[in-house]
């Protein structure tokens, strides 16, 4: 069997601090007047009283049936008694209903009068004695639905610190006219823009001997995350001087080899006035004629038979 839950031993929401923070997510509590009971739970009492048989299971009870129905989306109104129950219990109820937009009516009374109640929805032979808190489900008919309907419209939703800051960041964000401008017409200046967000000098916490994140247990790391950024800060300073006295070295580099191009250009320019004369009076050389190229040509020896026998024979054959 599980341990009781105990709020003293283990770490949960309790509503003590809650009441001294101004983060408080806040419900409205339904009570009777004169010993009669609140009109939700009248009305829960009506309508399972005149439930049919086969409606039976239409109902989830306690808190884990009722958190899987609101997380599953089968939830349509949830009931949550606030007496007789720790707040430690039943607070995270709320919560989750208005997470997912379910209507949840708060009602001052005890689990054994909230069981009772809706009675004749339980769907197992033995009677349920004690029920924290009641969902009643989207598949709900006759009155059990009217009801719903009704209570979707009337009951004062659970208010969400969170939820409210976001829907306000949202509507301010639609309603300003232009990004830079107030409503004015002036023009937001740059240093105004470009504030540093609060919490942002604490993202170094714990890292001064090296350990985890806020796992720091000298009592100066508030100061080692300080010198941390610094030193990081003086390291990404002379890093981008080093950078610019490079990119400054290979800019003059560039212009000394520019200087060297230009000078050699301005020692082999043409010649001077006087050799630029002397061409001008040299004649002008005749085109180049292939003719010209031609060889002599060569004078071949006529020769007869007879001196060809006389080559070849000696006399005298």
């Amino acid at each position: 069997m599980a341990a009781p839950l105990r709020a003293s031993k283990r770490r949960i929401f309790r509503a003590d601090l809650v009441l001294r923070t101004g983060g408080r997510i806040r419900w409205e509590v339904q009570r009777g007047t004169q010993g009669v009971e609140p009109e939700a739970l009248w009305g829960l009492r009506l309508a399972a009283k005149h439930a049919q048989p086969e409606h039976r299971g239409q109902a989830k009870f306690g808190l884990k049936g009722v958190a899987r129905a609101v997380e599953s989306k089968q939830a349509w109104v949830v009931f949550v008694c606030t007496e007789g129950s720790p707040a430690v219990l039943i607070q995270h109820v709320p919560a989750l209903c208005a997470l997912h937009k379910v209507p949840v009516a708060m009602v001052a009374t005890d689990p054994s009068n909230l069981a009772d109640a809706a009675q004749a929805l339980w769907p197992g032979p033995k009677p349920r004695r004690h029920a924290v808190a009641i969902a009643l489900l989207r598949s709900c008919q006759g009155q059990l639905r009217e009801l719903c309907q009704h209570l979707e419209g009337t009951l004062p939703p659970v208010r969400l610190p969170f939820l409210q800051a976001a829907e306000l960041s949202a509507s301010a964000a639609k309603s300003a006219p232009t990004q830079g401008q107030d409503p004015s017409g002036q023009a937001i200046p740059e240093d105004f823009i470009k504030l540093t967000p609060l919490g942002s000098k604490g993202k170094d916490k714990g890292k001064g001997k090296g350990k985890g994140k806020g796992k720091g247990k000298d009592k100066g790391w508030g100061k080692m995350s300080a010198k941390g950024g610094k030193r990081n800060q003086l390291k990404v300073k002379e890093v981008k001087e080093v950078k610019e006295v490079q990119e400054v070295k290979e800019v003059k580099e560039v212009l000394e080899e520019v200087m060297r191009e230009v000078k050699e250009l301005q020692t082999n320019e043409l010649p001077k006035e006087g050799t630029k004369r002397k061409l001008e009076a040299a004649p002008a050389e005749e085109p180049f004629q292939d003719s010209q190229r031609s060889e002599p040509e060569r004078k071949v020896p006529k020769v007869t038979i007879s001196d060809f026998f006389d080559e070849v024979a000696p006399d005298g054959i």
